[in-house]
């Protein structure tokens, strides 16, 4: 497993049988798979994007 911050918030990756996993226990929901470690850190990205963004619309504070 390996643990690396990603925008201001930390993202753990761990290898499965068959790719990648990584989340961000910061974000509830902050979850990504992929094939390889490249494509598991741009779903990361994008997925820590999509939740803090509806996070703002909502109103909601950011997780420090």
């Amino acid at each position: 497993m390996a643990a690396a911050p990603m925008d201001g918030s930390l993202v753990l990756t761990e290898r499965s049988a068959d790719g990648y996993g990584a989340w961000c226990p910061d974000l509830l929901g902050g979850v990504a798979l992929g094939g390889t470690v490249e494509e598991t850190t741009a779903e990361t990205r994008d997925a820590i994007h999509v939740h803090l963004g509806g996070t703002r619309e909502e109103g909601l504070p950011i997780p420090a």
